[in-house]
């Protein structure tokens, strides 16, 4: 069994007593404090949110602070997926609710279907379109170079 010397267990208690007349004012409200005795210890702790009673706050969204944040992640997103795969894209960007970039697939005789950027910006009475991918590689390299070699 244990064994505590007498002035352990003595001031343990006096520790205790302490303590329980410093919550004692805690009990009651200021104003009747406020009528105590003045050599009584009349002095309250100061509660937080959570002691007094649970957190009451009051939580505003920014919608359209988070929907424009949101966006701009698809966005950011977007832009490095399409970096990853490759693909040419323009006109990348937020447009009202929406994330937006312009991708046609184009039809040619070498690759195949081939992805590249629209035309931007795009008007609503002359909106154009692309009709084919250009010209191969070295397709009028014999033309462009022939006048060098004449002249060497």
């Amino acid at each position: 069994m244990l064994h505590f010397s007498r002035w352990k267990i003595v001031a343990i208690v006096l520790t205790c007593l302490l303590g329980a007349m410093a919550a004692v004012p805690n009990f009651f409200s200021k104003t009747s404090i406020k009528s105590w005795p003045g050599w009584l210890y009349n002095s309250q702790i100061n509660l937080g949110l959570d002691l007094r009673g649970g957190a009451h706050m009051l939580a505003q969204i920014d919608v359209a602070g988070l929907k424009k944040e949101w966006l701009d992640n698809i966005r950011d997103d977007m832009r490095s997926r399409l970096r990853k795969a490759q693909i040419g894209y323009t006109g990348l960007g937020n447009v009202g609710d929406k994330v937006q970039v312009t991708i046609v697939k184009v039809e040619d005789e070498e690759w195949g279907t081939i992805r590249m950027p629209n035309i931007v910006p795009r008007f609503s009475r002359t909106p154009g379109e692309i009709r084919w991918s250009g010209l191969g590689i070295g397709r009028h390299q014999d033309e462009i170079l022939a006048p060098a070699e004449e002249d060497s």
